[in-house]
C-alpha cells in the first residue's frame, strides 16, 4: 500500500533497505541521464517550434509578395488589354473594339427582327491644315476636343470610336427609327458649331501661350467642318 501510494504522488522508482551504495548511484545516474534526455527533448521541441514559426512566418511573407506581384501583372495585362482596344490619344475605343461591338449588334439583329442600330463615321474636313499652320500639338488638342463633343452628343451605351487621324465611327445602338438617328445626328452636328479652344506657342518657353479660337467651319468654308 505505501509503494502504491508513492507511485500515486509521483515517485518513478524506489530502492529497498538496507541501502546498496552502488545500486543507489546507478539509480541516480538513470534518472540524471533520463532528466538530461527529458531537458534535451524539450530543448529540440522548442527549437523545433521556433523553426517552424519562422517557415511559416517566411511563407507568409513569400505568399504576400505572390499576391502583390500578382495584382501588379493582372493591373499591366489590363493595362494592356485596354490599350490594346484603345485609342491612346483619345481614350476612346479603336476600331477593333468598334468593329466587335457592331459584330454584337448584328447578332442582335439575327435574335430580334425588330432591333435597329445605326452606324455614322465622322471626319474634320482638311484637317492636315490644321496640323499644318498650327502644328501636331494643336492638332492633337482638336482631336481630344472633338472626341468629348462627340461623347456628348450621343447618348448613354452609345459607342464612339477612333479609327485613327481625324476619323471617328458612332455606333447608335437601339435606335427605334430613322428620325431618332437624324436627332442625334444633328446633336452631334451642332457640338461643332461652337469654335475650338486651343493654345499656340505652347513650346515656345519665352513667349506666352497664346488662347485661339479655331473654327472648324474656317477651315472648309466650302462646306461643313465635320462631315
Amino acid at each position: 500500500d505505501i509503494l502504491y501510494e508513492a507511485y500515486d504522488r509521483g515517485a518513478v522508482d524506489y530502492i529497498q533497505q538496507p541501502i546498496n551504495p552502488k545500486v543507489l548511484k546507478s539509480k541516480v545516474d538513470i534518472f540524471v541521464e533520463f532528466f538530461r534526455q527529458k531537458e534535451e527533448l524539450r530543448t529540440i521541441r522548442d527549437q523545433l517550434e521556433s523553426e517552424v514559426q519562422r517557415q511559416l512566418s517566411a511563407l507568409a511573407r513569400t505568399n504576400e509578395e505572390l499576391k502583390r506581384e500578382i495584382a501588379i501583372r493582372e493591373k499591366v495585362e489590363q493595362r494592356l488589354l485596354h490599350e490594346s482596344a484603345h485609342d491612346a490619344l483619345t481614350g476612346l475605343p479603336n476600331r477593333t473594339l468598334f468593329l466587335r461591338s457592331l459584330m454584337r449588334c448584328f447578332q442582335g439583329l439575327r435574335r430580334d427582327d425588330s432591333y435597329r442600330f445605326a452606324v455614322l463615321f465622322v471626319d474634320i474636313d482638311n484637317f492636315k491644315r490644321i496640323n499644318d499652320q498650327h502644328g501636331h500639338s494643336v492638332g492633337d488638342d482638336v482631336l481630344i476636343e472633338t472626341s468629348h463633343r462627340l461623347e456628348y452628343a450621343v447618348r448613354p451605351g452609345d459607342n464612339v470610336s477612333r479609327f485613327g487621324g481625324d476619323e471617328f465611327g458612332i455606333l447608335l445602338d437601339r435606335v427605334g427609327d430613322a428620325p431618332t438617328a437624324e436627332v442625334i445626328t444633328k446633336r452631334i452636328m451642332a457640338q461643332f458649331e461652337k469654335p475650338f479652344l486651343v493654345l499656340l506657342n505652347r513650346k515656345k518657353p519665352a513667349t506666352p501661350p497664346l488662347i485661339y479660337l479655331l473654327n472648324l467651319r474656317q477651315i472648309a468654308p466650302a462646306k461643313a467642318g465635320v462631315r
